[in-house]
C-alpha cells in the first residue's frame, strides 16, 4: 500500500510537470508569433541609433579637431579623453548610446561629456534616451503582451 502512495505521488508529479510544460509551450508560441514585429522594432531601433550616432558623432570629432577650438580655453584632458573615448567613432557611439539605452551605463556618465561639447548634443543625447527607454523598449514589451492576450 506505501509503494502505491509513492507511484500515486510519481504520477501526480509528472502531472504538474505537464502543466508547466503546457505554459512553456504557450509563452513559446507567444514568442516565435510575435517573431516578426520584434525584427521590426529592433530595425527601427538600430535606424535610431545610428541617426543619433551621426550626430553626436559629428559633433565630437568637430570638437576634438585642431583648430576648431580656436578662441576657447584649452579643452580638459579628462573631458578630452571621455569624448574620444565614447564618441570618437561612429560604432564607438552607437555603443555608447547602446550600452546607456539598456541600463549598461548611467546615462548621466554617458551624457556629461557631451555637455562640453555643447548643449544641442548634451539635448540630443537625453532626447534619444528618453525616447528609446520609454518608447522604443515599451513598445516591445506591449507586442509581447500583445501577444499573450491573442494567445489566451
Amino acid at each position: 500500500q506505501a509503494l502505491e502512495v509513492i507511484r500515486l505521488g510519481r504520477v501526480l508529479r509528472m502531472i504538474r510537470m505537464f502543466r508547466l510544460f503546457a505554459e512553456l509551450e504557450l509563452m513559446c508560441e507567444m514568442v516565435l508569433s510575435s517573431l516578426l514585429s520584434l525584427f521590426w522594432l529592433l530595425v527601427l531601433l538600430a535606424f535610431l541609433l545610428y541617426f543619433f550616432a551621426i550626430l553626436l558623432t559629428k559633433g565630437a570629432t568637430d570638437y576634438l579637431s585642431p583648430g576648431e577650438n580656436d578662441g576657447q580655453p584649452d579643452l580638459d584632458p579628462s573631458t578630452r579623453s571621455n569624448v574620444e573615448e565614447g564618441y570618437g567613432s561612429l560604432f564607438r557611439t552607437m555603443y555608447t548610446l547602446f550600452k546607456g539605452m539598456t541600463g549598461g551605463v548611467s546615462w548621466g556618465e554617458i551624457a556629461e561629456p557631451m555637455r562640453e561639447v555643447g548643449i544641442v548634443y548634451f539635448a540630443l543625447i537625453l532626447l534619444f534616451l528618453s525616447f528609446a527607454i520609454f518608447s522604443v523598449l515599451n513598445i516591445i514589451t506591449g507586442v509581447f503582451v500583445d501577444g499573450a492576450i491573442e494567445m489566451s
